[in-house]
């Protein structure tokens, strides 16, 4: 019985890392700036500096 729970607690574990890692990856390798996604190429300069200066502090 002990030896099927940590089997499950080490599957559970191995999928957390692999979707870690997978979304990562996603968020890391997509095309684009996130300031322009959210303001479009329209935006005034001073709001996507605002914006780019919040997302670099985080």
């Amino acid at each position: 019985m002990l030896k099927k729970v940590f089997k499950r607690m080490l599957e559970i574990l191995m999928t957390l890392l692999f979707s870690t890692v997978v979304i990562f990856l996603l968020v890391h390798l997509a095309p684009g700036d996130p300031v322009l996604a959210l303001y479009g190429r329209e935006a005034e300069l001073a709001a996507g500096s605002s914006q780019e200066f919040e997302a670099r502090m985080n």
